[in-house]
């Protein structure tokens, strides 16, 4: 059995951490909700809750708005 050497360029390591949307988007993938990782029955219920709670605040706001302009 042989082991292999790890090779480290540390000029991309460098420019990872400058990068704040690499930094972004690691934070994203340790999310519960990466939709990668997630099975089909889940992505799909998670969309549409989304959705459904998107709408319900839209109307929240709406009616918030039409009360504050009475």
């Amino acid at each position: 059995m042989r082991l292999r050497k790890p090779q480290l360029n540390l000029a991309t390591d460098k420019l990872k951490t400058i990068n704040p949307g690499a930094a972004a988007q690691n934070v994203l993938a340790a999310t519960p909700f990466d939709p990668k990782k997630m099975d089909k029955r889940t992505r799909k219920r998670v969309v549409r809750w989304g959705i459904i709670g998107g709408n319900f605040l839209l109307l929240l706001m709406i009616a918030v708005f039409l009360f504050t302009n009475r």
